[in-house]
């Protein structure tokens, strides 16, 4: 597919946030922020399956948590078992998860209700089509937020599950993203109706090239430019990384950093010990951060911290563990 599927100037823009997150000596810190952001997208996603109307939310809230907790425990499933290879056996397995009930992919006809609705391929197609998707994908030299789009959509339009599709296309989507460092698709629960609407004009839009094109797997190897329609998707969907990478940037950049300058060490192993310590007061209290040694004037006696932790707390934990005199110095 040697075509644009998303503008370049958004996936410029993108892999300006990541070089960014990525080329500074806190570089830990952009995965976690990012892994918190896959959270809420997980949320927003199952959110979208709930009645928006306030009296049906309510007597559909217990649903509602089930089906949250399902996605959580899905998402955690997918990241332990996923290699940088969509496979058939981790999509059935993660829908799995989503809904018991799934062994497989379907092998009956479905019908999608709502107005404007786009009909799913047939039953007989369903495991030619996934075979097609992923020996591309999988293939594929395309930008990874252009092939987690792909992802995204033809998940969608296959849909090979009888229920819980667009969770799953949203859940493999970002999968695919996080594991090449980038933040999720995020689209918020209140934009479901805008999103529903280019989905399904993108899907129109394809269905009527498939057509012309003589099938699936012609249109993912045409050179020929895509849709109006499926571009606007597409779009919309890198518009989503782009901003939640421009928040995670905007979250790291904004933690307070810290320069702690150590006196008479005993040992290299002294200030390592102090850097464990500190780091595990971070991850045990769920704070953002990062700790890395510092070497000045050829002396690694300094430790540079990034991280929710406030000072009084790093000099709590310093007068505890070290013995000698220090600076803590704000940067």
């Amino acid at each position: 597919m040697a075509r644009k599927i998303i503008e370049p100037h958004i996936l410029e823009e993108i892999d300006e946030s990541r070089v960014h997150l990525e080329s500074g000596i806190f570089d830990k810190i952009g995965p976690v922020v990012i892994g918190c952001i896959n959270q809420d997208a997980l949320y927003h996603s199952g959110l979208m399956e709930v009645p928006k109307r306030r009296a049906e939310l309510r007597r559909k809230k217990e649903e509602y948590r089930a089906v949250n907790v399902s996605l959580l425990n899905a998402w955690e499933y997918a990241l332990s078992n996923y290699n940088r290879v969509l496979t058939h056996d981790l999509i059935v397995r993660t829908a799995g998860v989503i809904d018991p009930n799934v062994l497989s992919y379907r092998t009956d006809n479905v019908r999608i209700s709502g107005r404007d609705s786009i009909m799913p391929v047939g039953s007989d197609k369903v495991n030619r089509e996934m075979e097609t998707l992923l020996s591309f994908v999988n293939g594929s030299d395309l930008h990874p937020v252009e092939n987690a789009s792909l992802v995204h959509m033809h998940l969608v339009r296959i849909h090979p599950f009888s229920d819980g599709n667009g969770r799953i296309s949203r859940l493999m989507q970002n999968l695919v993203l996080f594991n090449e460092g980038y933040a999720p698709a995020h689209i918020d629960s209140a934009e479901r109706d805008h999103y529903q609407h280019v989905l399904r004009e993108a899907l129109r839009e394809f269905k009527e090239r498939e057509a012309e094109l003589g099938g699936f797997e012609q249109v993912l190897n045409s050179d020929l430019p895509l849709g109006s329609k499926e571009g606007v998707f597409f779009d919309y969907l890198g518009s989503k990384v782009n901003a939640a990478m421009g928040r995670v940037v905007d979250k790291v950049d904004r933690l307070p950093s810290y320069e702690i300058s150590l006196e008479k060490l005993r040992s290299p192993g002294q200030i390592m010990t102090l850097k464990r310590i500190l780091t595990s007061y971070m991850q045990h209290n769920n704070l953002i951060g990062q700790v890395r040694v510092l070497s000045r004037n050829g002396e690694g006696n300094h430790l540079l911290i990034k991280g929710k932790i406030d000072e009084s707390s790093l000099d709590a934990l310093l007068k505890k563990n070290y013995s000698n005199s220090y600076r803590i110095s704000k940067k």
